[in-house]
């Protein structure tokens, strides 16, 4: 089976080499982009199978990007990420879809189960199976 393919979307590049160090660690194909723009740009082979995509970055947020996707017909799971305490109020609508919001800094572990979840209720949503099986190793218990 392939590799779960995940995109990053940040701009905070440490936090994208941090969790594409973590998930390349965890045998997932990752790409990372710097603005939902510079996404949108991209040419990709396929859609990811999920993003991490933070709520706050110049130029389109996260949200406006999941909204964009959506009008464009690409229903890709998120995970959502945040460092900002007042996007807890918003988080509500962030969330209307199902979409795990992570506050930084987040575990390993808690961004790798936060992917499972949303792409294994994603596979369900959308009765199309769970294309690959989400192993990953951490340290510790």
């Amino acid at each position: 089976m392939d590799p779960l393919f995940i995109v990053v979307i940040d701009d905070d590049q440490s936090v994208c080499k941090a969790v594409r160090r973590l998930l390349r660690a965890a045998l997932m194909e990752v790409e990372t982009y710097a603005s939902g723009q510079t996404f949108l740009d991209a040419v990709l082979n396929r859609d990811p199978d999920c993003l991490i995509l933070d709520i706050r970055m110049p130029g389109l947020t996260g949200p406006d990007l999941r909204d964009r996707l959506q009008q464009m017909g690409r229903r890709i799971p998120i995970v959502f990420i945040t460092a900002h305490a007042e996007d807890v109020v918003s988080e509500r609508s962030v969330t209307a879809d199902g979409a795990d919001v992570l506050r930084k800094p987040f575990g390993d572990r808690e961004l790798l189960d936060a992917i499972t979840r949303t792409v294994r209720k994603s596979a369900r949503e959308n009765k199309s199976g769970f294309r690959a099986i989400v192993r990953y190793r951490t340290k510790g218990p």
